[in-house]
C-alpha cells in the first residue's frame, strides 16, 4: 500500500522588502519632522533677526546716502557762492574807488564819481582806469599822502585828520579835470576848499610847500612856515 503524499508545511509570508524600506523612510522623515518642530521657534527668531538687521542696514545706508547728498548739495552751493563773491570782488576791483565806495555803502561819494547831476566834468573821469584818480593804486597813494600829512601835523602839535570818502571822491573828480589841461580851480563844489599841485608821479608835493623851511638870511627872525596841502591846514612853527 502506497503512503499518501506529504503536504507542504505552511510558512508565514515575508513582508515585501520595499515596504520595509518605505516604512523606514517614513520613520526617518517623522523623526526629522519632529526635530524641525523642536527647532522651529529658534530658526524663526533667527530669520526674523536677520531680516531686521538687513532692514536696519538698508535704513542706515539710505540715511547715509541722504547725508552725502546734502553735503554734496551744500558743497556745490558754497562753491557757487564763492565764485559769485569772487566775480563780484573782481568787478568791484575793476571799478577802483567807485567799487570800494559801493562796498563801504558810501552812496554820496559814489554819486560824486558817477552822477552828472552831482558832479560836472565827469567826462574826464574813467572809473577804475589805470591812470585815473579813481584807480585803486591812486586811492592807496592818496591815503598814504594823508598819512604823511598827519605825521607833519603831529610834529607841529596838531590833531590828525580823518578821511572823508565824499571829499576823496570830490578830489578825484577835480584831479582828473586838472590832469587834462585845466590849470586852475573850477569852483564846482560849494563850501569846500582845494589846493592844486602839478608834477610827475614821483614828485612829492609836500617837499614843494608843506614841510618846514629854514629861515632866510634876510629875515632871520621869521618863523618857518608849513604851507597848506589838500589835507593840511596852514600852520606855522618856529
Amino acid at each position: 500500500m502506497t503512503p499518501p503524499p506529504r503536504r507542504p508545511r505552511p510558512t508565514r509570508p515575508k513582508p515585501p522588502r520595499q515596504g520595509i524600506q518605505r516604512q523606514g523612510h517614513v520613520r526617518q522623515g517623522a523623526r526629522q519632522g519632529a526635530g524641525r518642530e523642536r527647532e522651529g521657534p529658534g530658526e524663526l527668531a533667527k530669520a526674523n533677526q536677520n531680516a531686521a538687521d538687513a532692514q536696519a542696514a538698508a535704513d542706515k545706508a539710505s540715511q547715509d546716502a541722504d547725508a552725502a547728498q546734502s553735503a554734496y548739495d551744500a558743497a556745490v552751493k558754497a562753491a557757487a557762492d564763492a565764485k559769485k563773491a569772487a566775480d563780484e570782488a573782481v568787478k568791484k576791483e575793476a571799478q577802483g574807488a567807485a567799487g570800494w565806495f559801493q562796498t563801504d555803502d558810501a552812496e554820496q561819494a559814489y554819486k560824486y564819481l558817477t552822477d552828472s547831476s552831482v558832479s560836472k566834468y565827469l567826462e574826464y573821469t574813467h572809473i577804475g582806469a589805470k591812470d585815473d584818480a579813481t584807480s585803486l593804486d591812486n586811492l592807496l597813494k592818496a591815503l598814504d599822502m594823508i598819512d604823511e600829512c598827519n605825521r607833519l601835523r603831529e610834529e607841529n602839535g596838531l590833531e590828525p585828520l580823518k578821511v572823508s570818502e565824499t571829499a576823496l571822491a570830490m578830489a578825484m573828480v577835480q584831479a582828473n579835470y586838472a590832469a587834462n589841461g585845466h590849470y586852475g580851480h573850477n569852483y564846482q563844489y560849494e563850501n569846500t576848499g582845494e589846493n592844486l599841485a602839478w608834477g610827475t608821479s614821483d614828485w612829492d608835493p609836500y617837499e614843494a610847500g608843506t614841510r618846514p623851511r629854514k629861515p632866510t638870511t634876510t629875515r632871520p627872525s621869521s618863523p618857518a612856515t608849513i604851507r597848506t596841502s589838500p589835507a593840511c591846514p596852514r600852520t606855522t612853527s618856529a
